[in-house]
């Protein structure tokens, strides 16, 4: 039954008292309740365009990785997140789960600013995230738990950003032969080279 149909059978249904059956008020309920929760189910699953430039103030509601999370928006819409300009491990490959981790413990639960630089091919908003101004992207660089991505960063990301970024990750160097920390990993390797074993990681 068509919801939009809904309200002029209920109209017809209290006019005229003789056609209140069982069977119909039964029938009547069902697609009332049928309505109501699709309407509710809707809204809950509302979209938003996605858009370059774009900035706004949500929730983070899951992190998956190192550098991709889920949000929802002051409107109750979902977004995927790809954090701009950096890179992090699969929780797969070594320093994955270490990666997520320091990720959830920064922004899981938290009301964050989202600024969109791009939309990738996955519909994913590739931005820059904020908490209390602390730039996101930029502390998982300089906790040694992302690469700066600096083949895509050359391209499009702002000129002092970048040298804030390329600087966070010199700081992560270790001079010691042997990875024997998440930062080292990441500094000496990019992230489909980086096979440090996981025990490595204290």
């Amino acid at each position: 039954m068509a919801q939009k149909n809904i309200p002029n059978m209920i109209i017809r249904q209290l006019a005229n008292p003789k056609n209140w059956t069982k069977k119909k008020m039964v029938a009547l309920g069902v697609a009332v309740a049928t309505a109501l929760v699709a309407n509710q189910f809707q809204n809950k699953n509302t979209t938003t365009t996605s858009q370059k430039g774009k900035i706004y103030t949500a929730k983070v509601i899951k992190v998956a990785d190192g550098d991709t999370a889920t949000v929802v928006d002051t409107h109750g819409a979902q977004h995927k997140i790809r954090f701009a300009y950096i890179d992090a491990p699969e929780k797969a490959q070594a320093y994955g789960m270490a990666s997520k981790d320091a990720l959830t413990k920064l922004i899981d639960g938290k009301n964050v600013e989202i600024h969109v630089t791009d939309v990738d091919r996955y519909q994913r908003e590739v931005s820059v995230i904020k908490f209390n101004g602390m730039d996101i992207n930029y502390e998982q660089i300089k906790n040694g738990n992302a690469w700066h991505y600096q083949t895509y960063a050359q391209k499009s990301q702002p000129r002092t950003e970048y040298n804030q970024y390329a600087a966070a990750l010199g700081a992560n160097d270790n001079s010691k032969k042997e990875a024997k920390d998440l930062r080292y990993c990441f500094h000496a390797t990019i992230p489909n080279l980086c096979h440090v074993p996981k025990h490595a990681y204290k």
